[in-house]
């Protein structure tokens, strides 16, 4: 007959009593997020189906030049400061913009920052970084770490001078990411991995080449959730200039998700892998979070337009768009999008 409390008393007590193990679900170990972290972006949001990035669990971000990444990242540094935790920013590629961060919101006195000469160093520093936040922070906290980006870092043998084998890069990531995933996930901090694609050639292919970056199979296979970005329009500057753009039309594709969802397998809102959206970008100001708060409310079928005026659920005054940001702030339309931003709610079958 099984007796799985005998055999746990007995894996606590012997040459593996060092060894995290639990009956059931009561414990240390998790599965699922803790929490979330929002994007700042209500469309990004929704593309992962949860109310942002998961605390537990390792965001990859890739895309190609100009579509906000670094944005992105600022503006989630932003919203877990404003939740009362603490954000660290891993500059590789010393492009950080004091200035800017602090028009995104970002509370700088309090951002640690960090920019690591090599990929080695950068990995190590993390790994204490978790250490030291947990041992410092409340267990209920949220801590999100940035890496922007892995593709910006170099190796130590690169810094000597003494070269080595390419594939260097790649068996460090692994390596690196495997320890990661396990320390990330048992103090649920929520870690930002940035990357940029990598040139292919492919001869004979006709057509523009599939996305491909840095880093793209380790990355993928420790990420908890996976988004590229790629610019799909630009927004013309002063005088219609094309070659001055003010902003970017972004499409996101979620590549990935490990976020538990329901167990029905023909659940379109659950089984979220390669599901795409798109949202505007700003370069002044990052993403329109007014316009993506509108189309994911428009999308879901709770607002509703016709001839330039906009109508929420049945309520019998309109709004034209210029009005929306007030509109918006009324409490029943951001609980509204608020339960939607909460992901999937629906009773398995």
């Amino acid at each position: 007959m099984s007796n799985p409390e005998e055999i746990l008393r007995r894996l606590k007590k012997g040459d593996s009593k060092d060894l995290t193990v639990q009956l059931g679900k009561d414990g240390d170990i998790i599965a699922d997020p803790t929490g979330y972290i929002s994007t700042g972006n209500p469309m990004l949001d929704y593309l992962i189906g949860r109310p942002g990035i998961p605390l537990g669990g390792i965001t990859v971000l890739a895309g190609t030049t100009g579509t906000g990444k670094s944005t992105i990242c600022l503006k989630i540094i932003k919203e877990c400061q404003a939740a009362g935790g603490q954000a660290v920013y891993y500059d590789t590629e010393g492009r950080m913009n004091f200035p800017r961060a602090e028009k995104l919101g970002v509370d700088i006195d309090n951002l640690i920052i960090a920019q690591p000469d090599s990929l080695e160093e950068l990995f190590e520093g993390v790994k204490n970084t978790i250490k030291a936040t947990r041992a410092t922070l409340e267990e209920d906290s949220q801590v999100v770490i940035v890496i922007d980006s892995i593709a910006g870092v170099p190796l130590e043998q690169d810094i000597d001078g003494k070269g080595g084998p390419i594939a260097r890069f790649a068996f460090l990531l692994r390596k690196e990411l495997r320890i990661m995933t396990s320390l990330v996930n048992r103090q649920r901090i929520a870690l930002v991995i940035v990357t940029q694609p990598r040139a292919t050639i492919e001869f004979g292919r006709l057509g523009k080449p599939p996305a491909n970056w840095m880093g793209k199979e380790p990355l993928g296979h420790a990420a908890m959730t996976t988004l590229w970005l790629d610019v799909w329009g630009k927004f013309p500057g002063p005088d219609g200039d094309e070659n001055s753009p003010i902003g970017h039309r972004i499409q996101a594709v979620l590549k990935d998700t490990r976020i538990a969802g329901c167990t029905v397998p023909e659940c379109k809102e659950c089984r979220r892998k390669d599901f795409r959206r798109t949202f505007d970008f700003y370069d002044a100001t990052g993403p329109d979070f007014f316009g993506s708060a509108l189309d994911v409310l428009k999308e879901k079928g709770l607002i509703t337009s016709s001839g330039g005026w906009y109508q929420f659920k049945e309520e019998e005054k309109k709004f034209r768009r210029s009005e929306w940001e007030e509109k918006f702030l009324q409490p029943d339309v951001t609980a509204a999008l608020s339960d939607i931003l909460k992901g999937p709610q629906h009773d398995e079958a």
